[in-house]
């Protein structure tokens, strides 16, 4: 008997994080060849598919048009498939779905050659996980859980307002998902969009159920989730012809953007936080599963790391006592854990009463260095002369607020922006120092938000390196002492069992639950990654999550050089002497910089039409205009790029010579890089 041939295709773009170990999975399933399409990817895509082209695994093809045209790519894969390569059958897939057969080889699951073909339908399932985890870990190590039985998706709309009004049940990932089929390939004439069906010549084959199922990573970050939204809701907007069905969630998602100026209604609609998870586990809405994850990593072929853990908050005692510091950005949470903290066995002020004089240090300071608005506090006043004095009057007013200064708990949202100077005096003083960061009332209005954003920002970044843990309001509603476990650890790690008789229910003050459907994004950004540092997810990924964080609120501030006309001219006139289009070409394909620039986020051909009436005028494409012409001259490629500004903040772009946009796509971006709105081109 033959043995069948099964070829999968696979439509790509910008996937360098997990396409490696999808050819490479399927290849170790049985399939015999692989077809794939990169439709424009800029970030590695192609540099990861090539290792499998050259051993002959794998065909590759190149689409940069950026029309939405998956079906008919996908139809141009799998015809190819059969009438070049002989497949018999195609299974067409998506970079984020993995295949797996009960056997771990697909082919023992394709019915006998003389039976009569028949679409083979496999079910799917998303892999879901806390949104802040996908801050601190891998995405293979944070999408572990699936539902139980997810719920059926509302009906499918008809119209732009049946897509608004839709509600769901849970987040949209935790629901069904359609199924998708293994093609015969004999007399198919086209892959229906999604590849949930085909059309054939004659009589369609009947469906079979089928024992393979379909493993899905339907997000990864938050930064994927964000262009995937754009370039897809764009796309399909762009095409009116469509029916409103077609990637409805997509166009629902990108109107939500637009709407509130911020990708983050979106995403909290897709995926749960980690309370909502934990308490799905809880009710059996949820289970843990992990094989997929460790069964990617056994691939030899596999370059996803290893489980990233955080050290243990340890903190080593010091001759000169150890100081445990409570801060954040609400003084009645900080006031409350530094209540529970003495419960644990922690050594309290002097003056049990509120009465201890360090907060007045504390606001003496930051008035005298001018550090109670959200702009962040020049480095240098903690390295000045005075700041010798200050830590002196910090030592000598411990000394007169506590007894003993072993365990010693100061509590105060000041110290968000003072630990610098705890830092140096506990060096000084030989003193071991640990920090508490805890997340109490959440802002209620955008005013409220720069600088609650500023005084939790500064806590992360002032600590690191510390023994730490985060605590958030509803963990300590939920069980006070076992979110307040490490701190346990560090005060008597030798204690088991309950406290005193009645100690175990949290202060009534301590029951608020944070409300975050309204919040500004970067408040919703920083809460995210607060729940991933509480969790222990005190790693360099979340690390670099909160730079970038940071360097959105040095933008939301205009923490940059001012938008002085003069200075913004002489960045102008470097820039059109240093951006020199024709010698970038040199170095690097236009189609391939064109391509870089659609699929920036930043760049907004319709704005830059409206912003520049001249390109409008002349016909010019306004991607191709902005590389060979536009970056030169200073124009900005969207509404929240400024082009100038850029330079004037980074210098080093300028003297090398880089287009300002692609840097920032490039490197500028996870270097936690600052840009600004655009403004008008100096005169």
């Amino acid at each position: 008997m033959t043995r069948p041939r099964l070829i999968m295709t696979l439509l790509v773009r910008d996937a360098a994080d997990i396409v490696a170990e999808n050819v490479a999975w399927h290849l170790a399933q049985g399939v015999d060849h692989v077809i794939a399409t990169d439709n424009g990817s800029v970030d590695g895509t192609v540099e990861a598919l090539e290792p499998f082209a050259r051993d002959g695994a794998l065909t590759l093809l190149h689409e940069p048009s950026r029309a939405y045209l998956q079906d008919i790519w996908t139809t141009r894969m799998a015809l190819m498939a059969r009438d070049r390569m002989s497949a018999d059958w195609v299974i067409c897939n998506d970079a984020d779905e993995f295949w797996c057969a009960p056997s771990g080889r697909l082919h023992d699951v394709l019915p006998d050659p003389s039976e009569r073909p028949c679409l083979l339908v496999c079910r799917r399932h998303n892999m879901i996980g806390p949104r802040d985890a996908l801050l601190s870990v891998h995405w293979a190590d944070a999408l572990i859980y699936r539902a139980v039985s997810p719920p059926v998706l509302p009906p499918s709309p008809e119209t732009e307002a049946d897509v608004q009004a839709i509600r769901f049940q849970t987040t949209y990932f935790q629901h069904q998902v359609p199924a998708k089929v293994i093609f015969p390939t004999r007399g198919l004439n086209r892959v229906k969009r999604g590849a949930h069906g085909g059309i054939y010549d004659g009589h369609a084959p009947e469906e079979r159920d089928c024992a393979v199922e379909i493993v899905h990573f339907p997000v990864r970050s938050l930064e994927d989730f964000d262009r995937t939204v754009r370039r897809i809701g764009s796309s399909v907007r762009g095409r009116p012809e469509l029916p409103q069905l077609t990637s409805w969630k997509y166009r629902r998602w990108l109107a939500m953007a637009e709407k509130h100026g911020s990708i983050w209604p979106a995403y909290r609609e897709a995926l749960p936080d980690r309370r909502q998870v934990a308490a799905d586990l809880a009710a059996g809405c949820l289970i843990e599963d992990r094989s997929m994850s460790r069964a990617l990593r056994s691939l030899p072929a596999s370059r996803l790391p290893e489980p990233t853990t955080a050290p243990p908050a340890v903190a080593a005692r010091d001759d000169g006592g150890r100081l445990i510091l409570v801060s954040g950005p609400d003084g009645a949470a900080c006031a409350s854990v530094g209540g529970l903290l003495v419960r644990l066995g922690a050594t309290p002020p002097l003056n049990s009463d509120g009465e201890a004089q360090l907060p007045a240090v504390h606001t003496a300071i930051l008035a005298e260095i001018g550090a109670n608005g959200p702009a962040p506090v020049d480095p240098a006043r903690f390295a000045a002369p005075v700041a010798r004095a200050y830590r002196a009057t910090l030592f000598e007013t411990l000394m007169a607020d506590f007894a003993d200064l072993n365990q010693a708990v100061v509590a105060d949202a000041r110290l968000c922006r003072l630990l610098p100077l705890w830092r140096e005096l506990c060096k000084e003083r030989h003193m071991g120092l640990s920090v508490v960061l805890c997340v109490g009332a959440l802002p209620e209005q955008e005013a409220d938000a720069l600088p609650w954003a500023r005084r939790i920002l500064d806590a992360e970044r002032n600590s690191r390196g510390l023994p730490r843990f985060a605590v958030l309001d509803h963990d300590l509603a939920a069980d006070w002492r076992a979110a307040l476990g490490p701190a346990e650890a560090w005060i008597a790690p030798d204690r088991t069992g309950p406290l005193l008789p009645g100690e175990e229910a949290p202060p009534a003050d301590l029951s608020r639950q944070p409300l975050v459907d309204a919040r500004p994004a970067l408040v919703c950004g920083i809460l995210d990654a607060m729940q991933a540092l509480a969790a222990g997810g005190d790693t360099p990924l979340l690390t670099a999550a909160f730079d970038r964080l940071g360097a959105d609120l040095d933008r939301a501030c205009g923490v940059l050089p001012p938008d002085d006309q003069a200075v913004r001219r002489q960045v102008l006139e470097r820039c059109r002497a240093l951006v020199r289009p024709r010698g970038i070409a040199r170095r690097l394909r236009l189609r391939r910089l064109v391509a870089e620039v659609r699929a920036a986020p930043e760049f907004d051909p319709d704005w830059y039409l409206a912003a520049y009436p001249d390109v409008a005028e002349s016909g010019a494409d306004p991607a191709r205009h902005f590389v060979r012409h536009g970056a030169a001259e200073g124009r900005n490629p969207g509404p929240r790029f400024d082009t100038l500004a850029y330079y004037q903040a980074h210098p080093d772009v300028l003297a090398a010579g880089q287009i300002a946009l692609l840097h920032y796509c490039r490197s500028g971006r996870a270097e936690g890089r600052a840009i600004l709105p655009a403004l008008p081109a100096p005169a």
